[in-house]
């Protein structure tokens, strides 16, 4: 009787961990084929409606080197989050906190991808995101952003997220 208890949670715990596993897979690959997506700035450029040349800020620098520190921090800390998952030795408890802190983290980065692009086709290039506890930084090249440039930048966040819009936060001017 004892026996069958435990084969049954055993089951349990292999299905759980199967479903993270998937679960992570589906947002990696979606992630994949959110980034092969992703427009060229020149593509952007080349066809804007009239709602974005009334809206479209003046760039004053890319964020390359931005993007470039915050996609090495996400490499980072999914390896670290990983490797401590796939520890056997490491507590039940701490490996499934780490899959969940992983999975925040992923979801994070596709809202931040998703939001970068969405700004960028509606002519906010260059353009950064940063999603962390709940709340975002939006980081756009303007100087100055007029009503309904910040508008538009807060509607396209919304609308891509489920931050309340007084955790939102736009930055101009940035050197990325």
């Amino acid at each position: 009787m004892k026996d069958d208890i435990f084969k049954d949670a055993s089951k349990r715990d292999r299905r759980g961990w199967a479903r993270i596993g998937l679960l992570l897979a589906l947002l990696v690959a979606a992630g994949i084929l959110l980034w092969q997506n992703m427009p060229t700035t020149q593509e952007a450029q080349l066809a804007p409606t009239a709602t974005q040349e009334s809206i479209t800020p003046q760039a004053t620098a890319t964020p390359a080197p931005g993007r470039t520190v915050r996609e090495a921090a996400y490499d980072k800390d999914v390896a670290a989050l990983e490797k401590l998952i796939a520890e056997e030795k490491t507590e039940e408890s701490v490996r499934n906190q780490a899959a969940e802190q992983l999975g925040r983290l992923i979801e994070n980065h596709q809202i931040e991808l998703g939001v970068e692009e969405a700004l960028t086709k509606a002519g906010f290039d260059p353009c950064m995101v940063l999603v962390q506890n709940d709340a975002m930084t939006v980081a756009v090249g303007a100087q100055e952003l007029t009503a309904a440039q910040s508008g538009a930048i807060l509607s396209v966040c919304a609308a891509h997220s489920n931050i309340a819009l007084e955790n939102i936060r736009i930055m101009t001017g940035t050197d990325g």
